[in-house]
């Protein structure tokens, strides 16, 4: 007796849609029970996703890594210009006659400096004018917050009214210099009102 015999037979075309499945499943491509057609996945496929996580990765990271340079960057900008004040307000302490000095720059009067006052006035605020001016370099370049920023601002304000016999020597120096007079942390200087007299 054959057993084969026994086997359910097919026909032509039930053999040849099998041998198609069987290719496509093969190829990686195969349709559903709708008969849409369907991609499985492939390696490509897998290592071109990972790619992109990885390159997304790469991003974030670097963005993450720029901006905590940004804020190292501007902490040192900041610390730089505090101790420039600080050595400043140093100096004013530890010397008795530039104390003096500085003291006759609070009140404005008629009486002339000396000579030798003359020359520390305008050494004075050949200081704060570089002071300030590399603030706003630093602000202008991204390295100080626009709040920060005002807080120079209002102590450059708070310098003209302080040392009013000053006024007229800043002035001078801004003007010596054009290309300084529209400089924003130097317009409290124009808005400040002179001492009588030099």
């Amino acid at each position: 007796m054959n057993w084969l015999s026994l086997l359910p037979t097919r026909s032509g075309s039930q053999q040849e849609t099998m041998s198609a499945r069987i290719m496509l499943v093969a190829t990686g491509q195969f349709h559903n029970s709708k008969g849409q057609h369907m991609k499985r996945p492939t390696i490509r496929t897998a290592a071109e996703a990972a790619g992109i996580v990885t390159l997304l990765a790469s991003l974030v990271f670097l963005a993450m890594e720029i901006n905590q340079s940004n804020k190292i960057a501007i902490a040192s900008v900041q610390y730089d210009i505090l101790s420039d004040f600080n050595e400043y307000h140093r100096q004013v302490l530890a010397d008795p006659e530039v104390a003096e000095f500085i003291s006759k720059l609070e009140y404005a009067n008629d009486t002339a400096l000396s000579p030798a006052e003359n020359t520390r006035a305008h050494a004075f605020v050949t200081i704060f004018i570089n002071l300030w001016f590399a603030i706003q370099t630093a602000h202008d370049n991204g390295q100080l917050t626009d709040g920060d920023f005002q807080v120079y601002l209002e102590d450059a304000r708070h310098a003209m009214h302080r040392y009013p016999r000053a006024v007229p020597y800043f002035k001078a120096s801004i003007e010596s210099a054009p290309s300084l007079r529209d400089v924003e942390i130097f317009q409290p200087i124009f808005e400040a009102n002179e001492s009588p007299s030099q």
